[in-house]
């Protein structure tokens, strides 16, 4: 699988566009969305639905590289500390969630705080974030139901100033018809 993940930090809102190919399988597209009010997944190319949850919720995975990398360069700096209790504060208002955890490990030799949010129903989700400067290292999902794990792990960072400003309009993202699935309620 090749993966593009398309980042714009614009103040304290950012949006993340991840893009990725399974050989013999159709391109796939999510998009993460800060706007200022919510955290927002949004999956255009299979079902256009977009995810509603609570700012600063830990659901973007960009969110919690934002909080370490934005605060890096511009103050403001969030400890893992506070943005693990602010994980476990979102996740005791969801039935579904059981727990979240911190832990730390080394990856492509940077040293990371993981974070994994753990499910009701076994499943897990898990980031890990280089405690050096706030780019996500790493990604995993673990689905108990079907016992699949799905890895993604960045290699390589390229700082492209020619990737096009409309892709990242968060008011032209949803398309007509978009279903939304309000997560900030139980």
């Amino acid at each position: 699988m090749t993966m593009e993940v398309w980042v714009r930090e614009d103040g304290k809102a950012r949006t993340d566009y991840w893009k990725w190919t399974t050989p013999g399988e159709p391109t796939e597209t999510k998009i993460f969305i800060s706007d200022g009010e919510f955290d927002w997944m949004y999956h255009p190319s299979v079902e256009n639905t977009a995810y509603k949850w609570s700012l600063g919720s830990g659901m973007n995975p960009g969110i919690v590289c934002e909080a370490w990398f934005t605060g890096s360069y511009y103050g403001d700096y969030m400890t893992e500390g506070e943005i693990l209790a602010a994980m476990q504060a979102t996740c005791a208002a969801n039935p579904k969630c059981a727990s979240v955890t911190l832990d730390h490990e080394t990856i492509s030799e940077e040293y990371c705080t993981k974070f994994t949010w753990n499910y009701t129903n076994g499943d897990t989700y898990s980031f890990w974030i280089p405690q050096a400067h706030g780019w996500l290292a790493k990604w995993q999902y673990y689905e108990a139901s079907e016992g699949v794990t799905t890895t993604m792990q960045f290699t390589d960072i390229d700082l492209d100033p020619t990737i096009p400003d409309d892709i990242f309009d968060v008011d032209k993202v949803f398309a007509p018809g978009t279903e939304i699935i309000d997560m900030t309620v139980g």
